[in-house]
């Protein structure tokens, strides 16, 4: 690894095939986040390849889409020597894909401060170790790298979906029903209540005992016959008593 100015940062090359956010991106590494030291910058697979090569950084963060090309026909290719990844994308369904090659994390655009800052923190933390010898006693476990998603198994494979794709969920026994803003419907073999501590922390609502509705997917709340929310799509949800007596309280 080749030696850079100041020892006590950790050297960062930044990749993305558009300009504005790579400025982005290296305006918050140099305002927030002082234990890295952006050594290059690259639009390409090529450049990146380039520039890579000439400063061998200890960190890459990586944008999926390269000019036709993909962050992961880079990392294919042979480096003097190895770096860690954390990707920067506008893309979700790569995650899975990204933690396959060992990324520290995945963080969609637009960039949140807190998400990148938590993403620096655990690679300085992992590249610190490495310098001294240490090794990384860290396990990078897909949930890490997967936050903010849950996982939907339908047989051999596994889907991530954010939860902003979900527009409300049914139960059916001991299935789910999982209704996305797209209009294609998911059946996983769990509960109601399995998929709302999934989701805890999100813009999600219990109007009933058997529906799981995102809240900001609401259009109406039509009060008769007993009660239903009309969501986006104009589904109607019914609402129980609890459900509505919550609603009469936010009105």
């Amino acid at each position: 690894m080749k030696p850079f100015a100041d020892t006590s940062t950790i050297s960062v090359v930044l990749v993305d095939d558009e300009t504005d956010p790579l400025e982005v991106l290296e305006r918050l590494i140099n305002d927030h986040i002082p234990d890295l030291q952006v050594v290059g910058k690259a639009r390409s697979q090529e450049e990146a390849f380039a520039v890579i090569w000439e400063h061998e950084p200890e960190l890459v963060f990586l944008d999926i889409r390269l000019k036709g090309d993909t962050a992961f026909d880079l990392l294919q290719r042979k480096f003097p020597a190895p770096f860690e990844v954390i990707f920067v994308t506008a893309f979700d369904r790569f995650a899975l894909e990204a933690f396959r090659h060992h990324a520290i994390s995945y963080i969609l655009k637009p960039i949140d401060i807190i998400e990148l800052k938590t993403a620096a923190d655990r690679a300085v933390r992992l590249i610190r170790q490495q310098r001294n010898g240490e090794g990384s006693q860290e396990i990078r476990e897909p949930h890490r790298i997967l936050e903010g998603r849950i996982s939907i198994s339908n047989g051999s494979e596994v889907e991530y979906l954010m939860p902003e794709e979900i527009l409300y969920a049914m139960a059916d026994r001991s299935y789910c029903h999982i209704y996305l803003t797209d209009g294609s419907c998911r059946v996983i073999s769990r509960n109601l209540k399995y998929l709302e501590e999934k989701l805890k922390g999100y813009a999600f609502f219990r109007p009933h005992r058997s529906y799981l509705v995102n809240s900001t997917c609401i259009k109406k709340w039509n009060k008769s016959e007993g009660g239903s929310l009309i969501l986006s799509d104009n589904s109607s949800i019914p609402l129980s008593k609890e459900g509505r007596i919550f609603l009469e309280k936010l009105y």
